[in-house]
This record gives C-alpha cells, sequence and structure tokens, in this order.
C-alpha cells in the first residue's frame, strides 16, 4: 500500500503518458479527471475531460460512474444519480454501480428511492458489503431502526470491520433510542501525531452491542482525517480486550493515585499515595491504524 499522494502522482503520470501516445482514450480521459477533481480540485477542467471521455466512448459505465461522483462533490444530486443510473443500465451486472446508485439516491434525498435501489443491490450481491451499508443508511434515513441496525451490522461484518462501517452501526444504534448510551471524547495533540481517547462508556444495558467498538472507529477515523498517525488510549481492564481486538497494542501499564494532603497530625509521617485506582494500561496503535 502507498500513500494516497503518491498514488495519484503515479496515476496523473500514466494517464498523461497514454493521452500523449493517443489522445482518443476515453479511459485515460477519465482517469486524469479523477486525479483534477482529487487532487487539485480543477472542477472545470475535470468535468471537460469527463465530458472529453464520454464524447469519445458514450457507453463507458466507469467513466459514467466517476462522473457521477464527480457530479455528487459539486452538489448536483440529481443529476449524479442520473449519470449513476445510465451507467447501472449499461453494465447491469456490476454489484458496485448497482449499490453506488442507491447511494446516489440517498445524497439527493430521495430515501424511498435508495431504500429500493440498495435491495435490489443486495438481491443481486448479497455477500458485498456496500451494498448492504448504503442499505442501512437509506433505512435509517426513513426511520426504519431494526433494519438499519441489522443491515449495517452486515455491512460491518463483511467488511471485516471497516472503522466507517462500525461508526455508522454505532451511530444507527444510538438513533435508534430517545437517550444517550453512549459516550467518548477525543484530544488532538498539536504539533505532534498523536491523538488520544478518552472518557468512552456505554451504558450497561447497551453493552455487547458493538457501541463501544464504534465510537472507538469512529475518533480514530476523526483522527486520521486531520492527519494523525497514532491513537493512544489509557485503558481499563474493560475496554482493553476490545482495543486489542481492534489492533492497538500495549506499551506499558499506568497506577493511578490519589493524593491526600497530609494534616498538621500526620506531617511527620512519611507521606504516601492513597485511593489507589484500578490499574490501566497504556495502549497504542499506529501507521494508518487510526
Amino acid at each position: 500500500m502507498i500513500e494516497p499522494a503518491a498514488g495519484f502522482r503515479r496515476i496523473r503520470s500514466a494517464a498523461q503518458h497514454a493521452l500523449a501516445l493517443d489522445s482518443s482514450l476515453a479511459d485515460a480521459h477519465g482517469t486524469l479527471a479523477l486525479v483534477l477533481m482529487h487532487v487539485d480540485q480543477n472542477w472545470p477542467e475535470a468535468e471537460r475531460q469527463f465530458h472529453v471521455a464520454l464524447e469519445l466512448d458514450p457507453n463507458n459505465a466507469q467513466v459514467r460512474h466517476d462522473y457521477a461522483h464527480f457530479l455528487l462533490a459539486v452538489r448536483r444530486t440529481s443529476d449524479a444519480a442520473a449519470e449513476s443510473e445510465r451507467a447501472v443500465a449499461l453494465d447491469p451486472v456490476d454489484a458496485g454501480l448497482e449499490s453506488c446508485l442507491g447511494w446516489h439516491e440517498l445524497s439527493g434525498q430521495h430515501y424511498d428511492s435508495a431504500v429500493a435501489q440498495s435491495l435490489r443491490a443486495v438481491a443481486a450481491a448479497p455477500e458485498f458489503f456496500w451494498a448492504h451499508q448504503t442499505l442501512g443508511w437509506s433505512y435509517e434515513q426513513v426511520g426504519r431502526y431494526p433494519e438499519a441496525i441489522a443491515s449495517l451490522r452486515r455491512a460491518a461484518e463483511l467488511s471485516g470491520g471497516l472503522p466507517f462501517t462500525q461508526a455508522s452501526l454505532g451511530h444507527a444504534l444510538a438513533m435508534a433510542g430517545d437517550r444517550a448510551v453512549s459516550g467518548a471524547r477525543i484530544d488532538f495533540h498539536q504539533g505532534t501525531e498523536f491523538a488520544s481517547l478518552w472518557g468512552g462508556g456505554t451504558l450497561e444495558s447497551w453493552r455487547g452491542k458493538g457501541i463501544y467498538s464504534s465510537m472507538v472507529a469512529y475518533r480514530a477515523r476523526l483522527a486520521a482525517e486531520r492527519g494523525y498517525r497514532y491513537l493512544r488510549v489509557d485503558a481499563l481492564p474493560t475496554s482493553a480486550p476490545i482495543l486489542t481486538r481492534l489492533g492497538f497494542v500495549q506499551l506499558s501499564t499506568t497506577v493511578p493515585y490519589v493524593f491526600t494532603p497530609p494534616t498538621s497530625s500526620t506531617r511527620s509521617a512519611t507521606a504516601a499515595p492513597s485511593d489507589t485506582r484500578p490499574t490501566s494500561r497504556t495502549l497504542s496503535i499506529s501507521d494508518g491504524g487510526a
């Protein structure tokens, strides 16, 4: 795996080299458009490259799919859904295109259509996590929380526990009730590569449902989006096994104390910490784990 910046440099170079050899290659124009969109954020030139690609090959389902994502990025949601629908019509057996049409309907706030399309995607590819993911999101928007939770849990299972699937499941579980069932915070340490997790807790009656893991995944995503490479947490014995399963490794053991200042009658005695709290372990995750 390479860093996105390095990957996009290679993609740009390959697309430009291909066009230098043959300027009529639709896929090369479409690929260059993706770089212009994601890296340069040169929206007019990116759209021009998409138009050139589609003029050269109007039946290119992948380019139409990519162009739909461009349209979504510039908030032309109706156009995005229409372009995605054209991509599906051109390649109706592609599960990714089917699922993304549901995503585009969802992004355009056409929630009933999103549910219907996502159900078609699940029927076509029952082992494809993205189909279940879009279905779960769509169910959540129409208030069908039991179905949303079931779909998002399935998506998390099929994806191998990708962080955003865990976070989505946690959100649906929280929205299913009328009170907060879990809470946590994250601190970003500016000038370093570290973020730290604190205060994670879930009501006892809601434990064992994956909420804590989802809260960890959500905070990890926040850290990654801000460029923090490492996560650290001072974990109690109740949460350490969960964190270990999520990829954290133990670095050290801490023993917190509460210091009780000596009174006048005990000042001559040797002062010592008191009220020992449960031993906790400092765990960390790094190298993309955030």
